[in-house]
């Protein structure tokens, strides 16, 4: 029996999660919908069609642990979870997004499986390295301030995925978390702005997120901003003219959202071609530690953020195969010791580097002063 499946293993975030977990010594089933990718006798490739239930449960078949990397997860919702339950194996999403939280809000508390959703680096690491952060450093925390983002190729998954995720409700552009409610409609795009950790000027969106906003309510923080980060503002401003449009009709009309989509994808690689890629997540604490104040830094680097996803989804696996654990439904950052985590992160070599420093705070709270200085 193969213990692990793997759903969309041909892509770029199933793919790393692949790749990682046979450098571990396991052997997944790795699946893909159109065309095989590549001949090597050491995978087991099986065609899998997840609008298909004939064919998911013929894949989710004899696995103990199912991983869904495929996309876009806002058009396949539950699918390959229902597959795997019926199967008798536990169950892995490296995104899930709102509509799979609601799915299982419907489902749950009523399962015998461990279902971990948000197993990404955003949501999932995004969640993970605050709470850290604070565990370790602080007595008290009140404010946090964080920016994810960089310049990569942007998959057309990836790229549906982000349109969805903005008309489902996986968080509100311009919202952050001021004297411990959520204040909507602060800011919009803010261009040639530098951030610690960077490697140049971006342009920042703040969001915030409901992954985001829990963080913000478990940590009981007094001020949150978080903000989506890139180079060149040409595919924010694609989101922002299509997202209005698109949650027009429900479900969204498919060819403007194809439309959409190449749009999206088109302006990234516009932003990308010929530039290094590179991806950052930065946050930014204050809070007290023995009575004093203090401001804590961490910057984590890397070259992309799907290999950093896919290793996410991996150790939620990996934890689900070798550590005993509760039935029931998780988000990553609830299932897994992050620690651990930062561990396999570099033992995988995922991450170029991951500082954490006690900073000077800055000296004013707001979120961009008039030189683009965050």
């Amino acid at each position: 029996m193969r213990q692990i499946g793997i759903i969309g293993a041909s892509g770029a975030v199933g793919g790393a999660a692949l790749a990682l977990l046979r450098s571990d010594g396991y052997a997944p089933k790795a699946g893909y919908r159109t065309r095989r990718p590549g001949t090597d006798p050491e995978t087991c490739w099986q065609a899998v069609d997840v609008y298909d239930r004939i064919s998911l449960a013929r894949f989710c078949s004899g696995c103990r642990v199912i991983l869904n990397a495929a996309g876009p997860s806002g058009q396949i919702g539950d699918r390959v979870l229902r597959a795997a339950d019926a199967a008798g194996a536990d169950y892995v999403d490296a995104f899930g997004g709102a509509l799979l939280e609601q799915q299982l809000d419907a489902r749950l508390p009523e399962t015998e499986r461990r279902v971990v959703h948000s197993a990404g680096v955003y949501p999932g690491l995004s969640a993970m390295l605050p709470q850290y952060i604070v565990d370790k450093y602080f007595d008290h925390a009140h404010q946090l301030r964080g920016w994810t983002g960089g310049r990569e190729h942007c998959t057309p998954a990836a790229g549906m995925d982000v349109l969805l995720s903005a008309i489902q409700g996986f968080g509100l552009a311009g919202a952050i978390w001021r004297k411990g409610v959520r204040v909507d409609s602060t800011s919009g795009l803010i261009r040639n702005v530098y951030i610690p950790g960077f490697p140049l000027r971006m342009c920042v969106q703040p969001f915030l997120s409901r992954e985001i906003e829990r963080v913000a309510r478990r940590l009981s923080l007094q001020d949150l901003q978080w903000h989506n980060v890139m180079p060149d503002a040409g595919p924010m401003e694609v989101m922002s003219r299509w997202v209005g449009r698109l949650g027009l009709s429900d479900p969204p009309d498919m060819l403007q959202l194809q439309q959409a989509t190449a749009d999206l994808v088109r302006a990234s690689d516009l932003d990308s071609a010929g530039q290094t890629p590179f991806y950052r997540q930065v946050v930014e604490i204050e809070g007290e530690r023995h009575g004093k104040r203090r401001c804590v830094r961490a910057v984590l680097s890397a070259v992309d953020s799907y290999r950093v996803s896919g290793a996410v989804a991996a150790c939620a696996v990996l934890h689900i195969l070798n550590i005993p654990c509760q039935p029931g439904s998780y988000t990553a950052a609830d299932f897994l010791s992050t620690s651990s985590v930062l561990d396999k992160l570099r033992a995988w070599k995922v991450i170029s580097a991951l500082s954490i420093d006690v900073v000077t705070p800055p000296e004013s709270e707001s979120i961009a002063s008039e030189e683009g200085t965050l």
